[in-house]
């Protein structure tokens, strides 16, 4: 995933999807304000929103904070494996 910092991720996972930051912040049940905080890196997530915001954008936490693929995500997508496996 490109992006240096995870308010870059966010914003780059929020676009890919065509997102604005007031349907992201919809979606999430928190304000349009703390998307834009949490993109310009100027306000941190709690435990709570890094969940949501994974959960949300089908990545793992790990992968939100800092930018790097579980290394089991390609086994599992090809060999056709769900991630419980």
């Amino acid at each position: 995933m490109d992006g240096n910092n995870i308010g870059e991720r966010i914003k780059i996972l929020r676009e890919c999807r065509g997102l604005t930051q007031s349907e992201l912040a919809k979606a999430l049940n928190v304000k349009r304000e703390t998307v834009t905080h949490w993109e310009k890196g100027t306000r941190d997530l709690k435990t709570e929103s890094t969940i949501a915001l994974a959960s949300f954008f089908g990545v793992s936490c790990d992968e939100l904070l800092t930018g790097n693929k579980p290394e089991h995500a390609c086994q599992t997508s090809e060999l056709g494996l769900s991630s419980e496996s």
